[in-house]
């Protein structure tokens, strides 16, 4: 006999359950609680079989709870490892699913909608249409404020043991369940760059440490923030000791944020550097433009371009070397890759690592003087010398 399946709610902290109205009834031939994980199987009569993976948060939907404007369910222990995928390109030899989740996975409830102005104006001409009555101009005024409106969102921020938030995870806010996951790791320390579009591949920084950690869920609705229930508790750990031994989590945590503070020292000489190449090219094409004569500026120019190209090759390597495949010396780049592979395992750094660091810190140190030389005063002093000598305005220029 088939299982009357559908979604349903507790009415009493998990005894006695009744079935949500609305939601649909299929035909299933087995149920399966996965007691360890709090997953539940069910197999159809068609062959297929469904997982709801982490029941748990149905233990915690009294009507009560959902009668809350915001309710955060407390999460399943995180397993903390590094994924992968062995199979390769299988081809139709085997039948592959999605796996769930990776990390922590948070379940939560909105009691009520976040529409938009917009979306309130266009459900009231929708009704109106329906009734043949008039839809009225709202004026353009309000519809300029309806495009300046940002919808609702929700926010899950996750601190550490100690109340440090390490990451915040944002969607849109709509009424009912939804899910959100996060990957167990911090948020992502490259550069940011405003004028980039999308996202890069490692938009999340390394791995937190295995530990206890807290949630919080909050309402951003026209730039106010408020908090919606308790903070939850849940546990990140480590799925088995591992075979050769690494550092101590809090080791570890040490050398992330050294790694950190010298990735940030890195991009910020590299932007000094981009912005110094930028502004020798606008100066070359405002000096062409400028009532002076040539010799009075190609020599600073030239003198300026040389010394950028010899700072490219001391950073990079040489281009002459890479063209016919010779190696070059290591670069900080180079040294910069080989620390960073030390927080992308979960043994931690080892002494080749920490060496890697240690000496892309020096060469960031050697470099940074001469580009600071070039950026803040030989540029700066022939920009005011076009200037005065009636050169055009340049973009970004101070």
């Amino acid at each position: 006999m088939a299982t009357e399946f559908g979604v349903y709610t507790s009415l009493d902290g998990g005894v006695n359950w009744q079935k949500l109205p609305g939601t649909p009834n299929m035909g299933f031939r087995d149920l399966v609680i996965q007691k360890r994980e709090n997953d539940l199987v069910a197999a159809s009569f068609g062959r297929g079989f469904y997982v709801l993976d982490d029941y748990s948060a149905l233990r915690e939907m009294t009507p009560a709870r959902l009668k809350e404007e915001g309710t955060l369910f407390t999460p399943r222990t995180a397993k903390w490892y590094i994924p992968r995928s062995n199979l390769g390109n299988t081809g139709a030899d085997f039948y592959i699913a999605e796996n769930p989740e990776f990390g922590a996975v948070f379940t939560y409830h909105l009691a009520k909608e976040y529409s938009t102005q917009k979306q309130d104006r266009k459900k009231q001409e929708k009704e109106a249409n329906k009734k043949g009555t008039n839809i009225p101009f709202p004026g353009y005024a309000a519809l300029d404020a309806e495009n300046s409106e940002k919808p609702a969102k929700v926010w899950i921020s996750i601190s550490d043991e100690d109340g440090n938030i390490v990451r915040h995870l944002t969607q849109k806010a709509k009424k009912g369940t939804h899910r959100l996951s996060w990957d167990l790791r911090h948020a992502s320390t490259q550069a940011i760059d405003p004028d980039r579009k999308g996202n890069r591949w490692n938009a999340s920084g390394p791995m937190v440490v295995p530990g206890n950690y807290s949630a919080q869920l909050s309402l951003e609705k026209d730039g106010v923030v408020q908090s919606l229930g308790e903070a939850v508790s849940f546990e990140v750990k480590a799925i088995r000791e591992g075979v050769l031994k690494g550092v101590d989590y809090a080791t570890y945590d040490t050398y992330r944020k050294e790694l950190t503070a010298v990735q940030r020292e890195m991009q910020s000489l590299t932007d000094l550097f981009n912005r110094a190449e930028k502004q020798l090219k606008a100066l070359k094409k405002a000096a062409a433009k400028t009532p002076l004569a040539p010799e009075a500026v190609a020599g600073e120019l030239y003198a300026i371009e040389q010394a950028l190209t010899a700072l490219t090759i001391k950073a990079e390597g040489s281009p002459a070397r890479d063209e016919i495949g010779e190696r070059n010396p290591p670069s900080v780049q180079s040294h910069m890759r080989a620390a960073y592979r030390g927080i992308t395992t979960t043994y931690g750094p080892t002494p080749l690592h920490r060496k890697s660091l240690r000496l892309a810190k020096s060469m960031l140190g050697d470099l940074r003087p001469e580009v600071e030389r070039i950026a803040q005063q030989k540029l700066p002093a022939l920009a005011e010398k076009l200037t005065a000598a009636g050169a055009p305005y340049i973009i970004g220029q101070q």
